[in-house]
Formats: C-alpha cells, structure tokens, sequence
C-alpha cells in the first residue's frame, strides 16, 4: 500500500513528479448519529415490536449494486450474541459514555468482547468516547490492540464547569484485535483536497518503526490531495439531531472510507437514528444496526429510507 506525506507526491531521483492521484469527493452534508438512548418524550410513535426484531431494507449502493440495512430492535449486547462469527468487516460504535447521571447514559457492560468475535480476520473498530471513559474502561478493550486516534473538533463547546478549558471535542479510537497484525487490517488513507504548494526534501534515516529509508523528494500543489489530519472539524448536529448524541456523517464517513472496503459490511451496535446506516448507504456498504430504542429505530428506517429514493419498502422478519 503506497503511503504519501501531506497531500504530496512522491519523486524518484531525478524523476518528473507521479500524476493522476484520486481526488477526494466534496464533502457531504451533514447527518447524525446513535447511542443506546431512551428516547425523549414527544418523540415519533413507537414501532409496532418492542422486542427484538430485524427490520431489513434494501437499497442500491453508490455503483448501483444491491446493498441492504438491516436493522436489529433490541439490547446491543443480546443482539451481538446472536450474530454469526466473522460476519462483518469494521465496526463503528457510539456507546453510552456513562459520564452523566442521565438515565440514558449508562455504560453497556462487555459489548468489546462480543464485537471481537464478529470481525473478520482484516477487520478493525471504531469507538467514539471521552479520554475519561477510556480510561475507566480499558479493562474492557484489553484484548484489541490501539492502532490510532482521532479528534471530532466540534463547533460548540459542552460543560456546565467554568473553571476548565472549554470542551470543544471527542475522541475517536481506532483498534484492531489482538492476534491480528496491522500489516494484515484493512485500510484505505483519505485525502483531502487542501495542500500547499510546496517540496520537501527528506534525508535518509536510520530504521525506527518502519525501517531504514533513503532520501526521498516530494511535491505538493496549490489544491491538491494531502493526508487528511487526525483532527477533523464537523459542525455538531445541535439545534437539529433527532438523537441526543448524534454524530454528523462528516465524521462518520472518513473512519468508514479508511476502514470498511467497498461492498463490505459495517455494524454499529448503538445505532441511535441511523448515522452509520446512512453512511453505508451513501459509500456502496452492508450496514447492520442495532437500538435497543424502536422509537429511534423507527426514525433510523426512516432516515435511510428517506435518504435512498430507490429503496423499496422495508420487510419485517
């Protein structure tokens, strides 16, 4: 897999400057996201089932293909249970970070173990959270390995406490299980269309984490593709969610391009209204969502369907 540094493009010595990288699509709009959440009152009516059943809905991918979202009602951790062993290729979860004393937020206890089991062997994870509630619960992610992190740097702040540094983000940690090289994980860097015009000239190092290199020349462009960064800025979906944690598909969609390959299978186990199936959806991937809500259910299915005008109605099991 061929690595650039800072939207650049790699020169030989003494060679004219590599063309024809992919350029980065426009950003989409903004959407939501999930967690395990009681829904608040006056929201929309609930499903007919209030106990677990799959909802599937079938819709066609970015490239035309058939895709399906399958949307599973009931406890993440009963319905993890009962998925078939590498049945899925990346996992994007927002758990209650059970930070507050909300009745909703209430940390899920052993849904890392059981996600672990579902990934195939070149899968990963994605968990959104706070530095706090990693820390509080690194007993739980003791079988996966921390590949990388990455920072939601949000347009609002949150916190009621005026003697701190106003909080203005979270934390989205990248892991693979343990007994799985990342040579082996899936992933596939995202670029955004954003560098500076520029050439660097890199000295030959000695091996540190990925081996002896020799002097390399790069070149960027005014406007041209670059790493995108480990702090990704997306509005918050304040004043809008129809989920009280919701995430915007800006920074949803980036973790699912780099970790999910084209056709594959995403599982959000606290799929709140839908973010990740929409995703999915949007960028050609299965996506298997779990609430334990149907109200919010409800509004997932509706969300995707809504956002997919050729899906056809969505079938009961």
């Amino acid at each position: 897999m061929r690595h650039l540094r800072a939207g650049v493009r790699h020169l030989g010595p003494g060679k004219e400057p590599q063309r024809g990288l992919r350029p980065l699509r426009p950003p989409l709009p903004l959407q939501e996201d999930r967690r395990r959440r009681s829904p608040p009152g006056g929201a929309l009516h609930p499903a007919e089932a209030h106990e677990p059943v799959d909802e599937g809905q079938r819709c066609f991918g970015g490239d035309g293909r058939r895709m399906s979202a399958r949307i599973i009602v009931g406890d993440a951790v009963d319905a993890l249970r009962e998925l078939p062993d590498q049945s899925v290729d990346l996992i994007i979860a927002d758990p209650p970070y059970g930070q507050t004393s909300l009745p909703w937020d209430r940390w899920v206890g052993g849904w890392p173990d059981q996600c672990r089991r579902l990934l195939k062997p070149a899968g990963s994870m994605w968990v959104f959270g706070t530095q706090r509630m990693f820390l509080s619960r690194a007993a739980e992610f003791a079988r996966w390995h921390l590949a990388q992190d990455v920072v939601w740097e949000k347009h609002n702040g949150t916190g009621l406490f005026n003697d701190r540094f106003r909080r203005v983000h979270e934390s989205i940690l990248h892991f693979y299980p343990k007994g799985q090289s990342w040579r082996d994980t899936y992933r596939e860097p995202q670029f955004t269309n954003d560098a500076t015009a520029r050439t660097i000239r890199k000295k030959a190092r000695p091996a540190h984490w990925q081996g002896k290199t020799g002097p390399t020349v790069y070149q960027s462009e005014d406007g041209g593709p670059r790493l995108m960064r480990s702090v990704i800025f997306a509005r918050s979906e304040h004043g809008r969610a129809m989920h009280p944690t919701q995430k915007p598909i800006k920074i949803v969609e980036p973790i699912l391009l780099y970790s999910c390959p084209p056709g594959g299978t995403v599982l959000d186990p606290f799929a709140g209204s839908g973010t990740t199936g929409v995703a999915a959806k949007r960028n050609a991937r299965e996506a298997i969502l779990i609430e334990i809500s149907p109200e919010y259910a409800d509004i997932a299915r509706r969300r995707i369907e809504s956002d997919a005008p050729l899906l056809q109605p969505a079938e009961v099991d």
